[in-house]
């Protein structure tokens, strides 16, 4: 199965699943938010047996196994080719990225970023429009 098919929640029980991602067919274009008794019987349901984020503005529920985050998955890269911490910088925009931003020194802020993501990220840069990891890498990271 590609990485980016869709399935309906009852064809789902015949993978493992490791991401659930609900909101509406149209995420970016919706103003709407999910609405809160879903949002609530989905955080519930996930206390003690997976994460859970509310993200994009309300616009998205992510589940996730509890070893399955952002901090996880890179630290899992660094170590197989035996990277320092700081030899890493991480970008972030949403609360979903919360435990990686606090663990790198080089931890970056979309300009689009939730306040409490800026407040926690080392660095901020432009937003997602404007080239905002480019400029980062140029101009905070002094890369060329």
């Amino acid at each position: 199965m590609a990485a980016e098919e869709v399935l309906a929640l009852n064809q789902a029980q015949n993978y493992k699943t490791v991401k659930m991602l609900i909101g509406f067919d149209n995420i970016v274009g919706s103003e709407m938010p999910i609405n809160e008794k879903l949002v609530a019987l989905f955080k519930e349901l996930c206390i003690d047996a997976a994460q859970f984020y509310l993200t994009d503005k309300g616009k998205l529920i992510q589940i996730m196994a509890q070893s399955v985050n952002k901090l996880n998955s890179v630290e899992k890269i660094r170590r197989a080719f035996e990277f320092e911490k700081d030899e890493i910088a991480v970008f972030g925009d949403d609360v979903n990225d919360r435990e990686m931003l606090s663990e790198y020194k080089y931890s970056i802020a979309m300009g689009n970023a939730e306040r409490e993501i800026k407040d926690i990220a080392k660095y901020e840069t432009t937003d997602n429009n404007n080239d905002g990891i480019h400029y980062a890498i140029r101009n905070i990271l002094h890369v060329v």
